[in-house]
């Protein structure tokens, strides 16, 4: 039992002693009056409930007054623990930085790659190929190392072009995976492999992909998502944007469609218009249509309750309709 417990238990005992002694001293001097023995008049002694009621409010006021003692030095560890925990939070995240800036000193100290840089062409869109040009510098090098370029087990070989400098040109799929591409550098019959910065799907920098900036507010009411705000599409390559549509959808199901090619082209701001009935969400299904024929179509999760969210991705067509990429890995849950 701790020291505050004990404390408890003695003022209780003590209160308890009080109101005995009391009613004891009490009776007796009753016994006295009825026997003449003493008169009742101006009589020192309280009576019993009189003396029961200070004796609970007095104890009732120390034990108020030990709790709010104990709740003040508790709120004040509190405090000095939260303190201590966020200084614990900051240090961690300095130390998680620190180990992260020295994982990637000790990979670059490692690498047998010192620089490298990749240029890509203007794609054919008859042939969903694009060019690239190469370029990599290695740190240790001699008059017989090899290079090549791995890319989904397609190796292309790198020619040396100054010291310690090699490059390559090539075609690659416009949508083919890459994001395991590699550099073997063979060396005295020695081959090593090291992973390179390469992009991992090339459409990326060719096709006016949807970016969105966005402005929301949200509130379930009456079993109703409340909404209001504004967004801006900012796509790449507005050069090659023929149309641009998008869809206001709630629970998987279309509200209502808007031609926004103009404010797309103009990277103007669009206010999201009152009076929309959602249900749990809100999701663009935004859809832009190339000069070269190609339809991008991506589900974004604009506004959605804690909790729900629709599944987000995105789908590029041919103009024959034809699926040539889907991504659906990113899910909002």
């Amino acid at each position: 039992m701790s020291g505050l417990a004990i404390g408890f238990v003695i003022l209780i005992v003590i209160a308890i002693l009080v109101v005995v002694v009391s009613v004891v001293a009490y009776n007796r001097h009753l016994d006295k009056v009825a026997k003449g023995e003493e008169r009742d008049t101006h009589s020192r002694l309280p009576e019993p409930g009189t003396t029961v009621d200070t004796v609970f409010k007095t104890v009732l006021i120390v034990i108020v007054s030990i709790s709010f003692i104990i709740l003040s030095s508790a709120s004040g560890k509190i405090a000095a623990l939260n303190s201590s925990l966020k200084n614990m939070e900051r240090e961690q995240y300095f130390l998680s930085r620190e180990l992260t800036e020295l994982k990637y000193s000790l990979e670059q100290s490692s690498s047998v790659i010192d620089d490298s840089d990749c240029n890509i062409g203007d794609p054919d869109y008859s042939t969903l190929l694009v060019d690239v040009d190469y370029t990599v510098s290695l740190k240790k090098f001699s008059d017989t190392t090899k290079v090549s370029l791995d890319l989904n087990g397609t190796e292309i070989d790198l020619e040396k072009t100054g010291t310690g400098r090699y490059k390559a040109s090539f075609k690659a799929g416009l949508f083919d995976d890459h994001q395991n591409a590699s550099l073997n550098v063979t060396e005295g019959g020695v081959t090593t492999k090291e992973a390179v910065d390469f992009p991992e799907y090339l459409f990326w920098g060719s096709l006016p992909m949807p970016m969105f900036t966005c402005t929301f507010d949200s509130d379930m009411a009456g079993g109703k998502l409340k909404y209001s705000g504004s967004y801006c599409l900012m796509p790449d390559h507005l050069e090659d944007i023929e149309k641009v549509t998008v869809t206001y959808m709630t629970s998987g199901k279309d509200i209502k469609t808007l031609d926004i090619t103009k404010e797309t082209l103009n990277s103007e701001t669009i206010t999201l218009e009152k009076g929309l009935s959602l249900e749990k969400d809100l999701t663009f299904r935004t859809e832009i249509y190339t000069k070269n024929g190609f339809k991008i179509v991506e589900y974004s999760t604009m506004i959605f309750e804690a909790g729900y969210g629709d599944e987000d991705r995105t789908e590029i067509y041919d103009k024959n309709g034809r699926l040539l990429w889907k991504d659906d890995q990113y899910k909002m849950h």
